[in-house]
């Protein structure tokens, strides 16, 4: 049982005023919230952006961590191991633990605040020097391990473990605060979503459907109250004014001076991630129909248009400046105008791997990003972190490569026919509203694929996987779309979000001699042919290993 002041409800639960006496220090280092304004993200974002390096370290699946920033250096987890890169360059200035891993993931972002590293872990608190990487003092180790973001004000930490219990020791030395925070306060539900701190108020949620608030200076809970379907991503999401909680399929809007609900909205589509808000009150939601909404304090919409990801996301959005940042599970980042909802930017991110041979066939992230001086950080599962910059060099235009039909190849020209390429940008990444296919110089609309369904006639592409394609169907009446018998031509133009526009065109030919004309090319280009590959297309490697004939 949680300790209870005489005359308060019996759910209400206080932390003895003795723990924080004295401690009035100001917020530091960086903390989840869902509120990410300039105050506490340095310099803020301009689109577009660019890559301004990557680095990769051990892939850990679904990685729920994110990074965190101080000091021109930047840290994030993966998996049993934390590393600390140069904010700039990217180049690895330590890794913990050096030449081992640690007994167990990390499950939650790492907290930094005055020069020391505090690392969740699922045995325990880690403090680590925040310079190099070496432990302070023993970890404090709890039943359960540490399933919350530490929260830090002034000497202290607090943080919740997965036996439902919420834990305060020492910054400096690792000591528990008092016997009770020491052996940790039972919580009355498992914590549900992370803990958010905001001007020295920790606010959490617990699976008996509430919502907790708790003063860092007189150590009482401030209030509590009941929200609806709390569930696994109800990080609260505070404002000066207002907090808001996502639900399973609702979301509550609270007074964060007093936690009276202003207003609750039950929800068409469940919501996917925890809310974000900005210093005005608004809160941004992601819903599991792939919307992204922006409402004001008054619960009204404040986009005309409703912007559209193209996979789930499961990450808290994040404010800097005037654009929303959202991250999809699938390793695709979105920029918006958070006064408009328009899309000003958007990049795949690509799977990476120490190992060549070894690379992921997907990449995902699933943790808010973090922003500094103008940068953008984002981990995804395949152990990597990219920046993103406004100012990062991109002088190279998009990469288009045809993979049906490939250049010069022999095909009959009845339907079903499939175009299909790749095309991708490493630098800015692929303005997608800019793809345009010609074949013999006659233009084809891009379409959805909700419009393919409904019967309309384009081409489709996926931005997030690259690819391009156009599926021609014979028609069931009137007159044959198949093409006449001789040369083609295919022409596709892409441009990225920094402005390099490339145009690709090659040629195919089609006619009912195909298959003659296309074995006496093999039988012309044998020889051309790695050891283990069938005969490949002009210039294109065969199925096998091999390398195919050349042109």
């Amino acid at each position: 049982m949680l300790p209870i002041r005489p005359g308060e409800p019996k759910k209400s639960f206080s932390i003895p005023l003795m723990l924080l006496a004295g401690v009035l220090w100001a917020l530091s280092g960086s903390h989840p919230q869902a509120i990410a304004d300039d105050s506490l993200t340095g310099n803020a974002l301009k689109a577009p952006l660019a890559v301004d390096w990557k680095y990769t370290g051990q892939a850990y699946s679904n990685n729920p961590t994110g990074p965190v920033v101080a000091d021109s250096t930047i840290y994030y987890a993966s998996g049993t191991r934390l590393y600390a890169l140069d904010e700039h360059t990217g180049a690895q200035k330590w890794v913990y633990p050096e030449g081992s891993y640690l007994p167990n993931p990390i499950m939650a972002t790492p907290t930094i605040s005055g020069g020391t590293l505090f690392v969740p872990e699922g045995d325990g608190l880690y403090a680590l020097d925040a310079d190099t990487g070496r432990q302070k003092y023993p970890a404090y180790k709890v039943r359960g391990g540490v399933i919350s973001h530490p929260a830090v004000w002034g000497d202290s930490v607090y943080f919740i473990s997965g036996s439902e219990r919420l834990y305060g020791i020492k910054a400096s030395n690792g000591h528990p605060l008092n016997p009770l925070l020491g052996g940790g306060i039972p919580l009355p539900g498992a914590l549900e979503g992370d803990v958010a701190l905001y001007n020295g108020m920790l606010y959490f949620c617990t699976s008996n459907g509430e919502i907790h608030a708790v003063d860092a200076q007189s150590g009482a809970q401030k209030w509590h109250s009941p929200v609806l379907g709390v569930t696994a991503f109800s990080t609260p999401a505070v404002s000066q004014n207002y907090t808001y909680v996502v639900g399973q399929s609702a979301v509550t809007c609270l007074r964060t001076d007093n936690g009276l609900v202003v207003w609750s909205l039950p929800a068409r589509n469940d919501f996917t991630a925890p809310a974000a808000t900005d210093s005005d009150g608004n809160v941004y939601l992601c819903a599991a129909n792939l919307k992204v909404y922006a409402l004001t304090p008054q619960r009204k919409p404040l986009w005309k248009n409703i912007p559209e990801v193209d996979f789930p996301v499961s990450a808290a959005p994040i404010v800097s400046g005037n654009l929303l940042i959202v991250c999809s599970a699938e390793a695709g980042v979105y920029a918006y105008d958070r006064n408009t909802g328009e899309l000003v930017w958007d990049y795949s991110i690509q799977p990476s791997s120490l190992d060549p041979n070894k690379v992921p066939q997907e990449n995902h992230v699933l943790a808010t990003p973090a922003v500094d001086n103008g940068h953008l950080f984002v981990v995804s599962d395949d152990g990597s972190v990219t920046c993103f910059s406004n100012g990062a060099v991109d002088l190279i235009p998009p990469i288009i490569t045809p993979l049906a039909p490939e250049r010069g190849e022999y095909c009959k020209g009845e339907p079903p026919f499939i175009v299909r390429a790749h095309i991708f940008d490493f630098g800015s990444g692929l303005k997608p509203s800019s793809v345009t296919l010609s074949i013999d110089d006659h233009p084809i609309n891009q379409v959805t694929r909700e419009d393919l369904i409904n019967g309309k006639d384009g081409f489709t592409f996926d931005k997030d996987k690259g690819i391009l394609e156009y599926d021609i169907q014979p028609k069931t009446t009137g007159v044959s779309n198949a093409f006449s018998d001789g040369h083609h031509t295919i022409t596709i133009t892409a441009q990225d979000w920094k402005g390099n526009q490339k145009t690709e065109t090659w040629l195919f030919t089609t006619g009912d001699s195909y298959p003659i004309e296309r074995a006496q090319r093999a039988q012309n280009t044998q020889g051309t042919n790695t050891a283990g590959g069938r005969s490949g297309r002009p210039g294109i490697g065969g199925s096998g290993g091999g390398n195919g004939g050349g042109n």
